[in-house]
């Protein structure tokens, strides 16, 4: 594997609003955030609650942002999960295991496949039937 995200610092909050576009999240007694809808998850979502995102979740997201507007932060879950996916498929490579993946793609030389939630690309020459 080829580099790997580095996760900043995490902050706590709670979510207490969700929409179409994202979620509200209060992360300190006086300061919100916003979760916007593509930074809830590193699936394709239609609504943040399908990611689990409802109110009353606590959460440690990241910081990426801030938005110009209102001087509020904009939070993800997206690079959290990225972090733990990597994570997780470093302990499956230590451990010598063969991964099943969800094929999503392919090509005269091999397939795309989904694992832990990352794509990758897989030669023909490294799969085994």
């Amino acid at each position: 594997m080829t580099s790997t995200p580095k996760l900043v610092p995490r902050i706590k909050g709670t979510v207490y609003n969700t929409d179409a576009n994202g979620a509200l999240v209060d992360i300190t007694a006086k300061s919100s955030a916003y979760l916007p809808l593509r930074e809830a998850s590193i699936h394709s979502l239609k609504h943040v609650e399908e990611a689990g995102i409802v109110p009353d979740v606590r959460e440690e997201f990241v910081i990426i942002g801030e938005n110009e507007a209102d001087d509020s932060l904009i939070l993800s879950l997206r690079s959290v999960q990225y972090y733990l996916a990597w994570e997780r498929c470093r302990q499956l490579q230590a451990e010598d295991v063969i991964l099943k993946g969800k094929v999503v793609g392919a090509n005269k030389g091999g397939v795309v496949a989904v694992v832990e939630g990352l794509r990758g690309f897989v030669p023909f020459s490294q799969i085994n039937s």
